[in-house]
């Protein structure tokens, strides 16, 4: 999902696309290509490693402290390789 919100992929999609795409799917970020100020309303992100087994290691904003989410959110950039971790918009599915 993150090659759909890059701009560098943006001339590959029709405006028709480009709509559905903001439409449709959460925006979503490599963490190695981003700023932790850019996410401090930790409520409306979620942190995940790209090779997500089974949930482990997902981070929700709303379940941690703002000091939490910082650690989480840092902690993932300082990797060894951050390209294995993305922060995506956190989706609520009405009920």
């Amino acid at each position: 999902m993150v090659i759909l919100w890059d701009p560098r992929f943006s001339k590959y999609f029709s405006d028709e696309e480009q709509e559905a795409i903001r439409a449709l799917v959460p925006r979503t970020f490599l963490i190695k290509d981003v700023r932790f100020e850019d996410f401090t309303n930790k409520d409306q992100w979620v942190l995940k490693p790209t090779d997500l087994e089974e949930g482990n290691g997902v981070v929700v904003g709303s379940s941690v402290s703002p000091k939490g989410w910082r650690e989480a959110f840092l902690s993932a950039q300082w990797q060894r390789n951050p390209a294995q971790y993305i922060v995506q918009e956190r989706v609520i599915f009405p009920r």
